[in-house]
């Protein structure tokens, strides 16, 4: 799997979130809005990093990642796990 590949399908829900609640974040100030919309795409990068985190040594993540997002996150699982070590 593409890391990256899954990092932008975390930034393409929340960008599609972010649309259905701009009437409710119309209320804001425009730099709050802005604020907001950079925390929510900070704390989704951060939650897929916590996935991967995860699904290096997780025996079922793993592999749903890999069905998901393809066959190459083996290599970088593996190397994010050699860097940890």
């Amino acid at each position: 799997m593409n890391t990256e590949a899954f990092h932008r399908h975390a930034e393409i829900v929340v960008g599609h979130e972010l649309l259905r609640a701009r009437r409710r974040l119309a209320g804001l100030p425009p730099n709050s809005r802005g604020e907001v919309e950079e925390l929510v795409l900070r704390v989704a990068s951060e939650l897929v990093d916590g996935v991967l985190d995860q699904a290096r040594g997780d025996p079922i993540l793993g592999p749903a990642l890999r069905s998901i997002y393809g066959p190459g996150m083996a290599r970088e699982l593996r190397a994010l796990s050699c860097v940890s070590d």
